[in-house]
């Protein structure tokens, strides 16, 4: 049995494992993905990559094959017996990604999958892990190839993200709990002859049960459709015949053919208490499954990690404390504790069965979706640009009181901006964000913060990125160190700090004084 050495293996190599893997890798460690699957999935299971998700692989400098294989999903039209309900328009998100991406998830796995290769990552398919044992020093595992060869991989971290079955979660022992929703449901893939839009989702709130539409590319549509109460536990695939007899029903003059999938399936809500033992993690599926309603499983479990990566490649290097680690089970067990309890919602208000209660709900929806700052905060949601991590261990707010009423947060997701270089050339925050590495801006860049910044970046080198940033007209102390301006004072009204230290996953890590920002970092870097 030949052993390897890694740095970090990842178990499952779908969409979660595949962006673990990449972004590992991108910062320098050595990886492997494995899987007991034989390629990609060629099934288009989820459907949407939400803005913050596009924003993070735009960080990662990935975005564009994604972009060029998607169809851009500029909003949702809900529709009762009577009419339309509501219009939800996604161009209204604080984003540069004003839509929702619709693209299979056998699209995106391959993108991924190419973008780890590239960035050096092994995708080992056909490779079951059957056995592991952690130590204190790392993890023994045990994998086995299709042909029955085995081989011991040593690695210094694993991690699970091998989905809701999770192999990594089982022999961890660790409790999924949760409860399985009282509905059935249906979902095909199939090509739909009527007026439909390419650029919107649809959905149908009728009596008998709601009926959602989702294009996808090239020239298909998803519908996903409530079957009623379970009976046993797994609703049978439906038929052709059966999708037509439902969508006659609830959303007439719609014809479907050709179907490409047709499935039955429940919907389970779940999650594990804890996404950390030692020297194994848990992400994606593997620690928390829910309704398919708003989009964000698969989102959710990308965002999982990047989390995980930027933190486990410092501990791994020797530049971060290894309570570093700790830090992810605290911000990213309550952001998957809420995405259940969002999509539970959505789901209760969409199979809502009461008469009475369906009506206030038609007649509620219309006048309180036409509200802008309600409509704005449900699209921030359902984008996932309003995730933050604001009273975290890692989210330091040391400006004045009154300073934190107004614009950003520590925690808080940093929006993108537009800045000047000296040549006049247009550098956006996220382009700066892609050295993988902390971003330091200094607001008020004078002799003192200039010094700072030059002592920070000598100190932590390519693990922080600084920029002093000035009004066109300011006479910025440079040394060293990138100068870019912003001459309509955009970041000041954003942030109303004189430095933001936005940390590699695109959160706000530290507002406040300049001289702040180096017991903050000496806190988990070294």
């Amino acid at each position: 049995m030949q052993a390897d050495v890694l740095d970090v293996l990842v178990v499952g190599s779908g969409p979660v494992g595949l962006t673990l893997a990449g972004d590992l890798a991108r910062r320098g460690l050595r990886v492997a993905a494995v899987d007991k699957g034989p390629g990609p999935t060629d099934k288009s299971k989820a459907l949407v990559l939400w803005p913050r998700t596009l924003e993070l692989l735009c960080a990662a400098g990935i975005v564009e094959p994604f972009l060029a294989a998607g169809i851009k999903g500029r909003g949702a039209r809900l529709f009762g017996r009577d009419g339309q309900l509501a219009w939800m328009d996604l161009t209204k998100n604080d984003s540069a990604y004003p839509f929702a991406l619709l693209i299979p998830q056998s699209a995106t796995e391959r993108r991924l999958d190419d973008a780890a290769r590239a960035a050096g990552a092994a995708i080992e398919r056909n490779t079951e892990l059957l056995r592991f044992t952690a130590e204190a020093d790392g993890v023994r595992a045990v994998l086995r190839d299709a042909g029955g060869d085995e081989r011991e991989v040593r690695a210094a971290w694993l991690v699970g993200c091998d989905g809701a079955h999770s192999s990594v979660r089982h022999a961890l022992g660790i409790a999924f709990g949760g409860v399985v929703e009282n509905h059935d449901w249906a979902l095909a893939d199939v090509r739909l002859v009527g007026d439909l839009p390419r650029d919107e989702m649809r959905m149908f709130l009728h009596p008998d049960g709601a009926v959602a539409i989702f294009p996808l590319p090239p020239d298909r549509h998803r519908v996903i459709v409530e079957l009623g109460p379970k009976h046993g536990d797994q609703p049978r695939d439906p038929t052709l015949d059966d999708i037509q007899a439902l969508l006659d029903q609830r959303a007439p003059g719609l014809r479907a053919e050709d179907p490409a999938w047709l499935g039955g399936f429940c919907i389970n809500e779940r999650q594990v208490p804890t996404y950390r033992i030692g020297r194994v993690f848990l992400a994606g599926d593997a620690a928390h499954v829910h309704s398919p309603a708003g989009g964000q499983g698969m989102n959710t479990g990308m965002h999982d990690a990047f989390n995980l990566a930027w933190k486990l490649a410092l501990v791994q290097r020797g530049r971060g404390r290894e309570t570093l680690l700790d830090t992810y089970q605290a911000e990213r067990h309550p952001v998957g504790a809420a995405v259940i309890r969002g999509a539970a919602a959505l789901t209760a208000l969409a199979t809502l069965r009461n008469a009475p209660l369906q009506w206030l709900r038609n007649h509620i929806m219309p006048v309180a979706s036409r509200l802008p700052p309600l409509q704005r905060a449900i699209v921030n949601q359902l984008s996932e640009v309003s995730i933050h991590y604001r009273g975290g261990p890692l989210s330091r707010d040391a400006r004045p009181g009154v300073a934190r009423l107004h614009g950003v947060r520590a925690g808080d997701r940093a929006p993108d901006a537009t800045l000047r270089a000296a040549d006049g050339a247009a550098v956006r925050v996220f382009d700066l964000l892609q050295t993988h590495g902390h971003l330091l801006m200094m607001l008020a860049p004078d002799a003192i913060a200039g010094g700072i910044a030059a002592q920070l970046a000598a100190r932590y080198g390519e693990l922080l990125c600084v920029a002093l940033i000035g009004a066109a007209t300011d006479e910025v102390p440079s040394g060293d160190l990138r100068v870019l301006h912003d001459p309509d004072a955009v970041l000041p009204a954003l942030y109303g700090a004189a430095a933001v230290l936005i940390r590699p996953d695109g959160y706000i890590g530290y507002l406040g004084p300049a001289g702040g920002v180096a017991e903050y970092l000496a806190a988990y870097l070294m």
